[in-house]
């Protein structure tokens, strides 16, 4: 039986449409002394049969005239293979098991026994619309413990549900926070001023490049060892320098960007529909001061955010108005698909394949804290940035971490001077001239309504979808109402109307009809 997917679930389904293979987690666990085949297969199995979540599936429908993702349990479980290869092609096996919507199964399962190796795998791909990482991590000490008869081992599922939900949000950032910082937390947040953010918006716009390789991917390894008495948390220090950075790197004085927090109970990774939450995230630097009080504040947010205490203006329309899911994305992981050694007695380790693919953000930091090796293992992924300008902005992130490891503030806020000087040179605004964020780059906050031409055309696609009479052509889509579901059908439309097929992200580069209408020219001379 059917029933509607949640908004959350709908975001993520609503990106794989575009793209086979989008959201698939891909897994190889190597079991180095051997793997009991028909053991592992019999838990599996049992676990298949007992949860929901991985007999779960989804599908897109446009009955009535609208579209929407809705979602089963089935009473199969998912197939589990056994295969035994000469050579084990871990590539070949990913690719050959990816996960793409309209498939009736959301899990693979693979036991694999090569002929040149004495070791054994299991390869798993979960989907995303079932499990974030830190539900990953939780299943896998399930699993081990399981087929290794530790079911009286206390495991993270256990540990985690006696915690306070402040002793939680610690234990997810994977470091310790004073108790300052968490009476702190629980005050009221102040109201966010988003006076910046077109600016923001602005510089970031001109970093992007139309001859980027689409799926770029750089990784850095970065040294990361930090002295006694720490004040902060890692998360807070990693985060704060790559807020520090991105304002250097475009030369403004603050950041706005979002981060994965937990959404569902972190003692639970049986429970559907509570992904990681996208959190909202703005600093700015005053220019000349420390570092060290605006550390405070990011700690005291970021407490309050992951408990789920207050939205601090950030949630709802807000959220939409700053266009956040798609600009920059920072995904900090510790103690969840990094801990590569699952278990060093046995020689169980674990190692992430390279089909996770993700067209949704616009700019993606992935650093893995490896707590035991004392380094970040940072990825960064984009399809809109070039090479040049990527290698800038991780060079600053590395040196800003160095530089706040060893409490060096003045090295650390090197990119904020660097921003100084550029804002110097630029000529300010008017004073008369309010900022709309929602507006286009040099473009007024507002326009006539769009009623001729190419933008009248997508105008009333828009107005049709959403059921308003006109639009105005400079307003975002997204303050009109535009969601993940209507933004599938507005691609189709504009795809019949003008027999131009954009991609899902090109939607939210050019969220207005004016510049929608742009972007449709372009690509029509292109074709041309």
């Amino acid at each position: 039986m059917f029933k509607p997917a949640s908004d959350n679930e709908a975001r993520i389904l609503a990106a794989c449409l575009e793209n086979r293979g989008a959201y698939n987690i891909p897994l190889f666990i190597r079991f180095g002394q051997g793997l009991d085949l028909s053991r592992m297969y019999s838990l599996l199995n049992r676990y298949f049969e007992q949860l929901e979540i991985f007999r779960t599936s989804f599908r897109f429908s446009e009955e009535n005239g609208s579209g929407r993702f809705f979602r089963q349990v089935r009473e199969a479980c998912p197939l589990i293979e056994i295969r035994v290869f000469d050579k084990l092609d871990k590539d070949r096996v990913a690719a050959e098991r990816l996960i793409a919507v309209e498939d009736e199964e959301w899990v693979r399962a693979l036991l694999c026994r090569s002929a040149e190796d004495e070791a054994d795998y299991l390869f798993l791909n979960l989907h995303h619309a079932l499990f974030d990482g830190f539900s990953v991590r939780l299943f896998l000490e399930d699993l081990l413990q399981a087929y290794y008869g530790e079911a009286d081992k206390p495991t993270s599922l256990t540990s985690l549900t006696s915690l306070t939900p402040a002793a939680r949000q610690e234990a997810a950032l994977g470091t310790p926070v004073s108790a300052a910082a968490e009476s702190a937390g629980a005050s009221e947040e102040a109201e966010p001023d988003f006076g910046g953010y077109g600016r923001f918006r602005e510089a970031l716009a001109g970093k992007r490049s139309r001859t980027a390789a689409a799926g770029f991917s750089r990784q850095l390894e970065i040294p990361y060892r930090r002295g006694e008495g720490r004040r902060y948390s890692d998360f807070t220090l990693v985060l704060s320098a790559f807020a520090v950075s991105v304002a250097g790197w475009l030369g403004t004085s603050g950041a706005y960007l979002a981060y994965p927090a937990l959404g569902r109970s972190p003692a639970q990774y049986r429970t559907l529909g509570s992904f990681a939450r996208l959190i909202p995230f703005h600093q700015e630097f005053g220019a000349g001061e420390s570092l060290e009080p605006g550390l405070a504040e990011i700690q005291r947010r970021t407490l309050a955010a992951g408990r789920g205490e207050s939205a601090a203006g950030f949630a709802g329309e807000a959220m939409d108005r700053l266009n956040i899911y798609r600009d920059l994305v920072f995904d900090y992981k510790s103690g969840s698909l990094i801990s590569k050694v699952l278990d060093a007695a046995r020689e169980v380790t674990l190692e992430e394949a390279e089909g996770y693919r993700d067209e949704k953000y616009g700019l993606h930091f992935s650093v893995y804290h490896d707590t035991a090796g004392q380094s970040l293992q940072l990825t960064v992924q984009s399809a809109e940035y070039g090479e040049e300008e990527l290698d800038l902005l991780t060079g600053s992130f590395a040196r800003t971490v160095q530089a706040l490891c060893r409490d060096d503030w003045e090295a650390a806020a090197e990119p904020l001077r660097t921003a100084a000087a550029r804002q110097a040179s630029v000529p300010a605004a008017p004073a008369s001239a309010p900022v709309n964020p929602a507006a286009p780059p040099d473009e007024p906050a507002e326009r006539p309504l769009a009623d001729s031409g190419l933008s009248g055309r997508v105008g009333r696609i828009v107005s049709e979808l959403i059921g308003e009479e006109k639009v105005p052509a400079a307003e975002s889509f997204f303050d009109l109402g535009m969601d993940s579901t209507l933004l599938v059908k507005f691609k189709k439309r504009v795809r019949e109307t003008f027999n131009v097929n954009l991609k899902i992200s090109d939607f939210f580069n050019y969220y207005t009809s004016d510049l929608l209408s742009q972007k449709i020219m372009d690509s029509l001379k292109e074709a041309n």
